[in-house]
């Protein structure tokens, strides 16, 4: 079974960040699950984080929500591998993630 055997198909909504589409979610922490409100979602072009609304749309996450967010241990480590599966190459960077490349 390969990670991407859950892939649950929610829309095809632009990420609020680079609005590149989204149009699938694989869940991480729980096998089956399907998006709902105040779920975060990862996008796989930018690694921006974005919050799930009972319609499905995901929108960016508030100041208390980027702190929560940022104290993941687990979502900071998903946002690095999603920075080095692009090999850097993002549309957008923030600065709350450090990557650091260890073969340099």
């Amino acid at each position: 079974m390969s990670l991407f055997d859950d892939i649950t198909t929610r829309g095809n909504y632009p990420c609020p960040w680079c609005g590149e589409d989204n149009d699938a979610a694989t869940p991480i922490k729980e096998p089956n699950a399907v998006p709902k409100a105040g779920d975060i979602a990862l996008c796989a072009t930018c690694a921006r984080p974005s919050i799930y609304q009972g319609h499905g749309k995901p929108r960016k996450p508030t100041e208390n929500e980027w702190r929560d967010i940022n104290a993941d241990h687990s979502i900071t480590k998903a946002r690095q591998a999603i920075f080095m599966s692009n090999h850097g190459n993002v549309k957008y960077r923030d600065m709350d993630v450090t990557v650091t490349d260890d073969d340099a």
